[in-house]
């Protein structure tokens, strides 16, 4: 396709003009770059002198006391109910374990035993030692529901034992 000497003038003009704003385009985007690298620099550095400053600061005054003070709170909790409940659990069931191992007990066992298997006479005979196996079994399901019924009397929320603080009930 030939092309008059006008348009083909005409073209070239324009891809001259094309060229020239590509290289201004270029330096633009190279200034901008520039530009960007500086900013970057600046806020880093501003960062470090104005920013970490001033999150410490708020750390020190806001969020490390509050911190500190629920870690107080969850270690008074621990010490004055948590402990003394477990401990009170456990000793509830090593009592209980000492009194089943007790001779009178065992004596009253026996008796109890005794006097059931002469009201059982009748039924069909189990194994051997059938009583003293689902006795062990109701003594264990007593002591293990003791234990649940005391950790749940320690965790439950019980709105009606709550003290108001000094502060609280002024607010009224």
């Amino acid at each position: 396709m030939a092309l008059s000497r006008k348009h083909q003038k005409e073209l070239d003009q324009l891809r001259a003009d094309a060229e020239l704003l590509l290289r201004h385009q270029q330096e633009v985007i190279g200034q901008a770059a520039s530009v960007a690298r500086e900013a970057s620099r600046q806020a880093a550095q501003l960062a470090r002198e104005e920013g970490v400053p001033r999150a410490k600061e708020t750390y020190e005054h806001y969020v490390g006391p509050q911190a500190s003070k629920a870690a107080r709170k969850a270690g008074e909790i621990i010490a004055g109910q948590v402990v003394p409940t477990v401990g009170a659990v456990l000793g509830t069931a090593w009592s209980v374990a000492d009194i089943a191992k007790d001779t009178r007990v065992q004596a009253a066992l026996r008796r109890a035993r005794l006097s059931s298997a002469k009201a059982a006479s009748v039924a069909v005979a189990s194994k051997k030692g059938g009583g003293r196996k689902a006795l062990g079994w109701l003594l264990a399901l007593g002591v293990i529901g003791g234990i649940g019924y005391a950790v749940w009397q320690t965790f439950r929320a019980d709105d009606e034992l709550w003290v108001a603080d000094a502060g609280e009930a002024s607010d009224d």
